[in-house]
């Protein structure tokens, strides 16, 4: 799932959740200049996929993680930065 804020403020929350076997990352925030992405994560699993499990992009992106299980997913790291 990605999340891209262009023009306006954005804020998602993903609960009771699985996201899993995609070929690129799991949950991707991207803000763009002043443009702001906020993502909740509460009891969901994020496992096996492609890309990084959590990755956030640019200065305006926050993903925030609770009573969820992140595994198995590429490059060895669970979240970070793209």
């Amino acid at each position: 799932m990605q999340v891209t804020a262009n023009t306006e403020t954005v804020n998602v929350s993903v609960t009771d959740s699985v996201n899993a076997n995609n070929g690129g990352s799991g949950i991707d925030a991207s803000g763009a200049g002043s443009n702001t992405v906020n993502i909740m994560v509460r009891n969901s699993t994020i496992a096996n996929n492609g890309g990084i499990g959590l990755e956030t992009g640019g200065t305006g992106a926050t993903v925030r993680v609770t009573r969820s299980t992140i595994t198995g997913n590429g490059h060895r790291v669970g979240w970070g930065p793209s």
